[in-house]
């Protein structure tokens, strides 16, 4: 397998936080000019009460930072140490379509439980890489 192709799931999980941030830019704007949030609200969420289509996606948007940075760092490693095969492949795919699941889910219909599912399985995907990592560290 050529290494680099576990760089793909890292650029999508960029994009995606870029998405997010895109959407919740514009939806701000909504809530300004629509909603008569006003803009004075931003400089400390103090002061008002956003929409909830705004605190959806600004709830995402902070979990974009979150969690993932775990995945960043497991991916730099394996790549770094050249440990980078098709179940690292595998894991970091389903980590990123998971996280697309839950962006989905968290700022559409929000439902908890579909939501949940979504986090769990990028969870044990991001935790499997590490777990496989260390062990791999350990036979080092």
């Amino acid at each position: 397998m050529q290494q680099h192709w576990m760089l793909f799931p890292v650029i999508g999980m960029v994009f995606l936080s870029l998405y997010v941030g895109l959407r919740m830019l514009a939806l701000r704007i909504r809530a300004v000019r629509e909603d008569n949030l006003s803009p004075a609200y931003f400089l400390l969420n103090r002061g008002g009460k956003p929409p909830e289509y705004l605190t959806k996606v600004s709830q995402n948007y902070d979990n974009q930072f979150e969690q993932p940075v775990l995945f960043y760092v497991v991916v730099i490693l394996v790549l770094v140490m050249e440990r980078g095969d098709y179940v690292y492949l595998a894991l970091a795919w389903s980590y990123f379509i998971m996280r697309i699941l839950h962006t989905v889910i968290h700022t559409t219909y929000n439902n908890i439980f579909h939501r949940r599912n979504a986090f769990l399985l990028s969870v044990l995907a991001l935790y499997v890489m590490w777990g496989i990592l260390f062990i791999q560290l350990l036979h080092a």
